[in-house]
């Protein structure tokens, strides 16, 4: 199992990093968000995100300035207080929807990829990422699964801000 500050690898493109962020989503899908150490012109690059299958483990000699990462008690162990389909509200806002993702990141931050119920203008709404702090239960409901869907659980999502 990856966990938050483990390095890896991505067994296609061989890219390396540390893992900053766990999204699971609402249909099975688990991506996991990989900082590489290196700089490009001087500045850090966004993470990428990959399909957990992607990731394997490496051990490799840590960077010094990576050093007390690995030696902290736990790069993450909160959980989150809200459960994939809950229906939540943001409470600066008001908006409402449902958590489709919850994404884990190094620090003990926990975010929400929420869905909006309503439409506008008859269109769906994109995912909106709000902090677990700013949202309300409004609604304990659990994930809805078609019944009619022989897909199993996974597929990409969107890459969440981290």
């Amino acid at each position: 199992m990856i966990k938050l500050g483990n390095q890896v690898m991505d067994n296609i493109t061989s890219l390396e990093g540390v893992v900053v962020g766990i999204t699971r989503w609402q249909n099975g899908c688990v991506r996991i968000g990989v900082q590489a150490v290196d700089l490009k012109d001087g500045k850090p690059v966004d993470p990428i995100w990959f399909d957990e299958q992607r990731c394997v483990r490496v051990s490799r000699p840590w960077p010094r300035r990576l050093r007390s990462l690995v030696r902290s008690k736990s790069p993450a162990k909160r959980s989150s207080d809200f459960e994939l389909g809950n229906k939540v509200r943001d409470v600066i806002t008001g908006l409402e929807g449902v958590v489709d993702g919850i994404t884990n990141s190094i620090g003990e931050r926990i975010s929400l990829c929420v869905q909006p119920v309503e439409l506008h203008d008859g269109k769906i709404l994109d995912l909106v990422y709000l902090d677990e702090e700013r949202c309300v239960l409004v609604e304990p409901t659990r994930p809805q699964v078609s019944e009619d869907s022989d897909a199993g659980p996974g597929g990409p999502q969107c890459d969440p801000p981290l």
